[in-house]
């Protein structure tokens, strides 16, 4: 696909490149998996950029900053997070994440729990 058929395109898929813009630089988040209820899964890479990176293989292949849920469709239709390339998902970040998530962050007489889930057996553990 070419680039400029890249930036007009609004439907996310696996692979694709979005840009962040931040008061550092630019940096760039993957879309790594989908899932029928959190929809995208994406990794968010740390390295701020000047100009755009002439090979986005090279920007997939670090370890990412952060792996999330977030509903990137949306923010891609805004214009939010303009799409620039797809590339394959790397080797490492081909298997779906192990998410945790917590009952309480706020009140600090709260029990805490943290729930751990995969997408793989859609098991759930729960830790004290």
């Amino acid at each position: 696909m070419g680039e400029l058929e890249m930036l007009k395109r609004k439907t996310v898929k696996v692979g694709d490149i979005f840009q962040i813009l931040t008061a550092k630089g630019v940096c760039y988040g993957q879309v790594t998996h989908t899932h029928p209820k959190w929809k995208f899964v994406v990794a968010i890479f740390r390295d701020f950029f000047t100009k755009e990176p002439v090979d986005f293989n090279e920007v997939v292949i670090q370890q990412p900053q952060l792996i999330t849920t977030f509903l990137i469709q949306d923010g891609v239709k805004r214009g939010f997070f303009p799409l620039v390339a797809n590339v394959d998902v790397p080797p490492h970040l081909r298997q779906f994440p192990t998410f945790r998530s917590t009952n309480n962050l706020k009140d600090p007489d709260a029990l805490w729990f943290f729930l751990v889930w995969r997408e793989a057996d859609q098991s759930r553990e729960t830790v004290n």
